[in-house]
């Protein structure tokens, strides 16, 4: 259930640097009431990857690598965190009992364990 909440809020955390990222690409009007929200919420998640490498001006618009990067960032961190937790979660058992198993390999029809 936990791994189900933090994919959920890496969900709303690429959505907005998303949004983010399409705003500045567009060059949205930043006194909009939506897009100023969206700029407000996504400075403090971008803000470690300022200056990594410089914006650049495109058609009118702004591509912020940083906001780039922070997706790729917090998209592998949520996925290894989730990973963690569910590779925990499966490997107990109900009441605390360990979780043993064994494969067998077939060898000229005879099973053999491992």
């Amino acid at each position: 259930m936990f791994a189900a909440w933090i994919g959920i809020a890496l969900a709303v955390i690429e959505v907005i640097i998303g949004f983010r990222l399409g705003f500045l690409l567009a060059g949205a009007n930043p006194s909009n009431g939506f897009v100023d929200f969206i700029y407000d919420i996504s400075d403090p998640l971008t803000d470690p990857f300022q200056g990594i490498f410089t914006n650049r001006s495109v058609d009118g618009g702004i591509f912020e690598p940083a906001s780039l990067i922070a997706m790729l960032v917090y998209l592998v961190s949520g996925a290894l965190l989730i990973a963690l937790i569910l590779a925990m979660t499966r490997g107990l058992a109900p009441h605390g009992d360990r979780v043993v198993s064994s494969r067998t390999r077939h060898r000229e029809g005879v099973a053999h364990e491992d």
